[in-house]
């Protein structure tokens, strides 16, 4: 290996570099191998990885049941990278930018399309792991976000509910790779009404047109957008709610408010109200 490496020379390299693969080496072979090349003066040893994706706090805490289900597909040697390499074997001297047990942390900033975010966690080694052994983690539905199509019978609903108030709410759901509507509420509906309208184990997009009395007695409404995430549903469906939610509200001109609940407490009339007033 020296001859292959060195041309036969030792203590001849300046610098070795292993990006997110030392946990899958054999260490102390490894070790033995880079103090035989490094220069005894002024070599260095830089080792790094990645392991938690952090996008957004709301889109984190859908990835988490996920990250729960990959877990037992992971090879026990990424153990590891998940304790951001804390745990790993590092016989080396600081050159001041961490030491063994404590690592340096670094964040790795990058723009990622949802449908690029789906092919990187299919390429994770627990997903393929699981799928051989015919366990699909993440199903082609994950991957149906970033082209979500928009019927315009949602477009011409709100614009009723808005302009005509011909609806006290409208519910919306994904079917088919697209957004449509699934229910409209009467305008003498109840809240309610509303809220019993949610499906307690599927995820589902919302506009209530919300009437209220100001502090100077004037009669207004404000239209909210609710985005029902329920714990029951299924991982990919929270993923591919939450990830074309912004697109669909901005074909919804005139929402004043947005609420995110995962139960029906995370949106009482108390903080509907609270919201807007």
């Amino acid at each position: 290996m020296i001859n292959l490496i060195a041309g036969g020379h030792e203590n001849s390299v300046d610098l070795i570099t292993v990006a997110e693969a030392i946990h899958w080496f054999d260490l102390p072979q490894f070790y033995s191998l880079v103090r035989c090349l490094l220069r005894k003066a002024g070599g260095i040893i830089a080792v790094w990885g990645y392991n938690h994706t952090v996008v957004s706090p709301n889109f984190d805490l859908l990835m988490k049941p996920l990250h729960k289900k990959m877990l037992p597909y992971y090879d026990p040697k990424t153990s590891y990278l998940w304790e951001g390499y804390r745990t790993l074997p590092f016989p080396f001297e600081s050159v001041g930018l961490g030491r063994e047990g404590e690592p340096m942390e670094l964040d790795i900033k990058r723009e990622q399309s949802f449908q690029g975010l789906v092919r990187f966690m299919r390429s994770c080694s627990a997903v393929t792991t699981a799928k051989d052994q015919g366990v699909d983690l993440l199903p082609e539905e994950a991957n149906a976000a970033s082209g979500m199509a928009v019927h315009d019978d949602c477009k011409l609903r709100f614009l009723e509910l808005k302009a005509k108030r011909s609806y006290r709410f409208i519910l919306f759901k994904i079917e088919q790779q697209q957004i449509v509507v699934d229910k409209l509420g009467e305008p003498n509906d109840s809240y309610d009404d509303f809220t019993s309208s949610f499906p307690p184990d599927e995820c589902r997009y919302a506009v209530y047109d919300f009437d209220f009395i100001t502090e100077e007695n004037c009669q207004k409404s404000k239209i909210f957008f609710i985005a029902w995430s329920p714990d029951p549903s299924k991982v990919r469906m929270k993923m591919v709610y939450a990830s074309s939610k912004d697109r669909f509200k901005r074909e919804l001109d005139g929402i004043s408010f947005e609420l995110q609940a995962t139960d029906p407490s995370e949106m009482s009339l108390d903080i509907v109200k609270g919201r807007a007033c």
